[in-house]
């Protein structure tokens, strides 16, 4: 596994880069009148033409509903550290609208939060599905790149299979990074530079907590507590935790 580290690591250090706009262009009918010669006016006696209408198919997305774009705005407005209230709203969303449009955009958010409360049989189960729906999602690769090497035991009889899928993760991410475009209003020098993100710290550290590296879970949580942010007080917190854990169970061996 040493060997595949620094993958998995150039992996979790995208996860500073990502962005999250996308724009849909919609096509436009040419309009009447242009060209190099004048066009005689319309008869009075002509109808107007009958807009064209691009018509539905098998892979248009099913219209939302009023109160479908509601429920999704509250699972959007839960702060990402209320994992708990994050996945309750989020599973019975999917579960009422397992067709919905916005299933990508929850199933990202739901991987986060299963790794925020270390359940990951549930973060690899909804990741995967994430990324068949959106295979270029490269903070969904970044996350389960980094954190299944260190939350399945190399005695788990699945091990070997889950280090592969890992590393197939990252080295996905990495492929995919030097494609992604540049948020609006971010530098050219800040985008290049793919600064520490405290996000990154913060995954770390849980993955390294929930699998009882308590002193590599301390120094990752310290790195990030360092940094001035929304996660500084709960990575000061989790660190403290991790030492408490660390003195009263057995730490994993390296």
């Amino acid at each position: 596994m040493t060997k595949n580290w620094s993958i998995w690591f150039g992996a979790a250090t995208l996860m500073g880069l990502l962005t999250g706009a996308s724009g849909v262009a919609m096509a436009q009918g040419s309009q009447y009148g242009q060209g190099g010669q004048s066009q005689p006016p319309a008869q009075q006696t002509e109808k107007p033409k009958t807009p064209e209408v691009t018509p539905l198919t098998l892979d248009s997305p099913p219209p939302v509903s009023a109160e479908e774009d509601a429920a999704y705005k509250a699972f959007a407005a839960v702060i990402q550290n209320d994992a708990d209230k994050k996945i309750e709203l989020g599973e019975a969303f999917i579960l009422k609208y397992p067709e919905t449009r916005y299933r990508s955009s929850v199933y990202g958010a739901l991987t986060f939060a299963y790794v925020q409360v270390g359940n990951m049989q549930k973060m690899q189960e909804v990741g995967e599905k994430e990324i068949a729906l959106a295979p270029n999602d490269v903070s969904t690769l970044a996350l389960l790149g980094q954190t299944l090497p260190r939350a399945w035991k190399s005695s788990a009889p699945d091990a070997m299979q889950v280090l592969a899928k890992a590393e197939q993760y990252s080295q996905q991410a990495l492929e995919v990074a030097p494609t992604l475009t540049k948020p609006e209003g971010m530098t050219d020098e800040a985008f290049a530079s793919a600064n520490p993100d405290p996000v990154n710290f913060y995954l770390l550290g849980m993955a390294n907590k929930v699998t009882s590296h308590f002193d590599d879970a301390i120094s990752v949580f310290n790195k990030c507590a360092a940094m001035t942010g929304p996660l500084q007080v709960t990575c000061k917190a989790q660190a403290e935790d991790a030492k408490k854990q660390g003195a009263t169970q057995l730490s994993a061996p390296k």
